[in-house]
């Protein structure tokens, strides 16, 4: 093309190659699918279930198999993120789902948005599930809604 912007397939292509980089265990083919899934989001191409999943299942392989914790950082952040999340659903009766939860947290917490938190990783973007999924503190249900989870504190 004429410098112009991608289109969905040439997206597609590109996230092919860097999934199957990831998972022959290249951590720089881990991170331009997670670098492509964000330039996708930036210029509102939706990345659909499989590519997401794929990506997510690329980057476990890539990290060895498991999500890590990293630095000091991430684990006072990921602390101070538990202990928030904790407040925010125990004040709820100990049980919300993922957009009651957003919005709880915001008139909670007005100066601390959610999304610092899901992006703060070394991983890069990750929703506030997984988040919660890392802590032994809560669980996440899937909803009847696809896009819904339930959080409750465990």
């Amino acid at each position: 093309g004429g410098g112009g912007a991608l289109d969905d397939s040439e997206y597609k292509v590109m996230m092919k190659a860097c999934v199957k980089a990831a998972k022959a265990g290249d951590l720089q083919g881990m991170q331009d699918a997670l670098d492509l899934l964000q330039k996708m989001d930036e210029v509102g191409i939706k990345p659909d279930v499989e590519t997401y999943n794929e990506v997510l299942s690329a980057c476990g392989t890539a990290a060895g198999g498991r999500f890590r914790p990293c630095t000091v950082n991430d684990t006072e952040t990921f602390q101070s993120f538990s202990e928030k999340a904790e407040e925010v659903l125990r004040f709820a009766g100990g049980r919300l789902n993922s957009k009651q939860f957003a919005l709880k947290w915001k008139l909670r917490f007005p100066l601390d948005p959610l999304r610092e938190y899901a992006r703060t990783t070394h991983l890069g973007r990750r929703s506030i599930s997984d988040l919660l999924r890392q802590s032994p503190r809560f669980e996440v249900t899937p909803g009847k809604h696809k896009t819904i989870n339930e959080f409750s504190i465990s």
